[in-house]
């Protein structure tokens, strides 16, 4: 029977390919978008080294949809920090925040304008229309983006507002419960959303609660597609 190598630590590493590992650690943890061009992420002992690194601080290694690296926090992590309230966006916050990736990634999506699994591709959401989408007063939603902004949650364009680069830190299950969230806050009616609470009913969904940068509801959101449907009938 074959048997894995035993993931060396670093102190069982040489000076050089020990600061590789650091140099890669340091990458994934601060920089903005995935990384890949560094030897402990080439080399498959090393990268068990580097995903050990993370371990040790409750975090994980992320393969990018759009190639390379990047990590996040482990979902049992997630789950414990969101039960303690560590870490969760006020509701304000998550209401806009929710806006954001409904109409930039989650309608297009769905709608077949927007393909793949990466919450930092979608269509831009002009300012104006996030506010007149928003039950929020277009004073407070200013202030809100410009904290969501800071949280590198947001970024912004010439042509408005795209989810930041914190949302490619989901771990591939957390992807999954915010994509269900969402289905359950734009279209709660429709057949996608009956195999979402089929799916939860059952116990499949994968994980707890959502992390504490997205967990979503329906009350913070003020607002779905449906009802903006509804608005555009009625004029």
């Amino acid at each position: 029977m074959n048997h894995a190598a035993p993931t060396p630590g670093l102190n069982d590493l040489s000076p050089t390919r020990r600061n590789q590992v650091l140099d890669a650690v340091s990458a994934l943890e601060t920089s903005d978008t995935p990384v890949s061009q560094f030897p402990a992420l080439l080399d498959p002992g090393l990268r068990r080294c580097v995903q050990g690194c993370l371990d040790e601080a409750g975090r994980v290694l992320i393969t990018s949809p759009r190639g390379g690296y990047t990590s996040g926090y482990a979902d049992d992590v997630s789950d414990a920090l969101v039960r303690e309230e560590i870490g969760v966006l006020p509701a304000e916050e998550r209401a806009v925040l929710a806006l954001v990736l409904l109409y930039c990634v989650a309608a297009p999506r769905a709608q077949g304008r927007v393909h793949g699994q990466d919450w930092t591709e979608g269509e831009p959401l002009p300012i104006e229309q996030l506010k007149n989408r928003s039950q929020l007063l277009k004073g407070e939603v200013d202030g809100i983006l410009r904290s969501l902004h800071q949280r590198r949650l947001i970024r912004r364009t010439h042509r408005g507002v795209l989810p930041g680069p914190q949302l490619a830190r989901l771990t591939p299950a957390a992807a999954r419960r915010l994509w269900d969230q969402l289905v359950l806050i734009a279209a709660p009616k429709s057949a996608m959303a009956q195999i979402v609470r089929g799916k939860l009913s059952r116990g499949l969904s994968e994980g707890g609660a959502a992390p504490p940068a997205v967990s979503l509801s329906r009350s913070t959101t003020g607002d779905s597609t449906e009802n903006e449907n509804a608005r555009q009938d009625r004029t």
